[in-house]
């Protein structure tokens, strides 16, 4: 991996991070470490391979404000590939064929307020897994199923625990 000396250590990028944002001016602006990882993707992107890629989409933009960022359509006009955006990370979407098929998947996402996003779920379909509740490990967290069986654990911090404090409170709750 490339290290690239721009100024002070506290600059430098050390690890194993692909981008490494800099100065407030220039939030976009990323310094790549390796020539393997495009610009604005994470090293890992999750991938959803569904039977309706465009309710996927809609139903990502409507619960999560997800934007699209890419939207490749096959001759007959129904999705190929797509690729979405929430927050800083990049969602992509697949329309399941014979070849490559539908399958589900699980996410983790921190939103704003878990409540919120939950309910906004349900009203757009989703299938509600767990009401979201306050957890030992400092998140407010619930859960929902979407329409193509995906499963979304979604999470917001109420509180920062240490180490030893969840080791405690685990010990507690047995």
């Amino acid at each position: 991996m490339e290290h690239r000396n721009i100024g002070t250590s506290a600059h430098r990028h050390i690890g194993t991070s692909a981008h490494r944002h800099i100065g407030t001016f220039h939030q976009s602006l990323k310094i790549m470490s390796n020539n393997h990882t495009p610009g604005g993707y994470s090293t890992i992107c999750p991938y959803l391979m569904v039977n309706d890629a465009e309710k996927q989409m809609k139903f990502l933009e409507d619960v999560f404000g997800a934007s699209i960022k890419e939207c490749l359509r096959q001759g007959d006009g129904t999705v190929m590939h797509a690729e979405v955006k929430i927050g800083e990370c990049i969602i992509m979407i697949g329309q399941g064929t014979a070849q490559f098929p539908s399958y589900t998947n699980s996410n983790y996402v921190f939103v704003e307020n878990a409540d919120t996003t939950f309910a906004k779920a349900l009203a757009y379909g989703a299938e509600s897994i767990m009401e979201p509740a306050d957890r030992f490990y400092g998140h407010r967290e619930g859960g929902f199923k979407d329409s193509s069986g995906n499963n979304w654990w979604i999470a917001h911090q109420i509180e920062q625990v240490s180490m030893e404090e969840l080791q405690e409170r685990l010990k507690e709750m047995k």
